[in-house]
């Protein structure tokens, strides 16, 4: 017990802001045994808010929530009905019919709607495995976690059971015992059939729209512009882009491996900094960055200094990388890119042939990228009383050629493409602040140029398409020079 007493002290805790971590005084229980007890406790917090968020995203959750909600209310309901209220003949909304009757209604409504709902879930299936093959296989979480298709099933699913549970409570008048129609329950399963033909009707036109090209792109979109916002600060700061060139402190250090294979999901920085606030530890280096794929054994962490962690502390920093079967658009910008770009690539391909989707999302490549040149990215190394965190963190350079690169590659010899592909880039660039941010859209433009000379293309093609990008650079150029004047 005395090891985990501790003076409370005035010590800089670290926060995040735009992605960055900063110093914040505030106070902080200081010796490692301490920090490792705050680390454990925001741990299993962490821990049960990423289940309920993952439970809460899942395809089940919402059916489950309105079939277990139903049930309470379906009892709720007989209860009501069989000891409380008795409704008089006049009461017309009320379902008035005989037992049999009651009977005949539920059934029909109970079979009908196992129909409807086998039919949903075929017209489901066929939108993902279109959106599967079209697109790209990484947009199929955007059907599974779309909460229009978890409501209209739910509702669809949880009709039936309610209605199932009505009619077992239906009783025929005999000469021992009493009839019994619950005219409540009736009417409430009437309803909420009404409510199911019109939800049909609205789970057609929201699938025919959720597959179309446009509305899935400007979902990744919105995705993406969310994340952007909680993540990065808005004002222009190229100097603190990617990580600092300068040499790592020498000397003893501990690797700390994976022990789960997965993509890495999210890093916590906070968690991080509380964990390794011990004295001798004066770096600490992430080796592996957001979206990457780790295998057990792989090395994620290196602690610098002249001590050591014990089996609960290497744990815990083992565990600040969230690691998942899959990838996702929190911390993870680049995977909202890689789903367009795969899009793209996909509407290239020989087997689709479909520019015009290519072309799509190529503006919309260029929309996230004109919104990314305007923010000052978090910095690949950081300092928090007196040690240094190093991230591998993407740059300026990395979104853009995650963003166009794959691309023009797989539009050789497609000139249209490749036209709408350089304006944009042009279109980006001139809109950009920071004369460092206009250099990997030029090369990209560069690269198309060189690409010209591969063939596959018509000579006046390629002699108009030569043409645009040299008009491009040199309106590129001058407003780098432009910039660097009024800097």
């Amino acid at each position: 017990m005395q090891r985990l007493i501790a003076k409370r002290e005035d010590r800089e805790v670290p926060k995040r802001e735009n992605g960055m971590i900063r110093a914040a005084s505030e106070p902080f229980y200081d010796p490692p045994r301490c920090s490792f007890i705050l680390a454990s406790s925001k741990y299993m917090r962490s821990k049960v808010l990423a289940v309920w968020d993952q439970i809460r995203s899942s395809f089940w959750f919402v059916p489950l929530f309105l079939t277990i909600g139903v049930v309470i209310v379906g009892m709720i309901l007989l209860r009501f009905d069989r000891s409380v209220w008795e409704f008089p003949a006049e009461t017309r909304w009320v379902f008035g019919g005989s037992p049999e009757a009651a009977r005949a209604l539920l059934s029909v409504i109970a079979g009908s709607l196992i129909t409807v709902v086998s039919v949903s879930f075929s017209i489901t299936i066929v939108a993902i495995q279109q959106a599967a093959t079209q697109y790209s296989p990484r947009v199929l979480r955007r059907f599974l976690q779309d909460r229009t298709n978890q409501w209209v099933l739910g509702i669809y699913v949880a009709t039936f059971i309610y209605s199932l549970l009505v009619l077992r409570e239906i009783r025929d008048q005999t000469s021992s015992t009493d009839g019994f129609v619950p005219a409540l329950s009736v009417t409430l399963v009437l309803f909420l059939a009404i409510i199911s033909i019109g939800m049909i009707v609205f789970f057609i036109n929201h699938i025919v729209q959720s597959i179309q090209v446009s509305t899935m792109l400007t979902g990744i979109r919105r995705e993406f512009k969310h994340e952007l916002d909680r993540t990065f600060a808005k004002e222009v700061d190229c100097t603190g882009d990617g990580p600092s060139p300068a040499l790592l402190p020498s000397g003893p250090e501990i690797s700390i491996e994976a022990q789960r294979e997965g993509y890495v999901r999210s890093i916590d920085v906070e968690r991080l900094a509380r964990i390794t606030r011990a004295a001798w530890i004066s770096a600490v280096v992430a080796t592996r960055s957001v979206g990457d794929y780790v295998f057990p054994g792989m090395v994620l962490f290196r602690i610098y200094g002249d001590g050591d962690l014990t089996d609960d502390e290497l744990e815990l920093i083992r565990d600040t990388f969230v690691v998942n079967s899959s990838r996702s658009v929190r911390q993870d910008l680049l995977f909202a890119i890689r789903q367009i770009a795969d899009v793209a690539i996909k509407a290239l391909s020989p087997g689709i042939n479909d520019p015009t989707t290519a072309e799509e999302c190529i503006t919309h490549l260029g929309g996230m990228v004109a919104d990314l040149i305007s923010r000052r990215l978090p910095p690949g190394r950081e300092t928090i009383a007196s040690k240094t965190y190093v991230f591998q963190r993407p740059d300026f350079n990395d979104y853009v050629r995650s963003s166009f690169s794959q691309i023009r590659q797989a539009a050789r010899g497609k000139p249209h493409v490749l036209k709408t592909l350089v304006g944009t880039l042009a279109e980006v660039a001139l809109i950009a602040k920071d004369p460092a941010r206009l250099t990997p859209l030029r090369q990209e433009i560069e690269y198309v140029m060189a690409d010209l000379k591969s063939g596959g293309m018509m000579d006046l093609d390629r002699a108009e398409l030569q043409r645009l990008c040299q008009s491009k650079i040199a309106e590129m150029g001058a407003h780098d020079e432009s910039l660097r004047k009024s800097a």
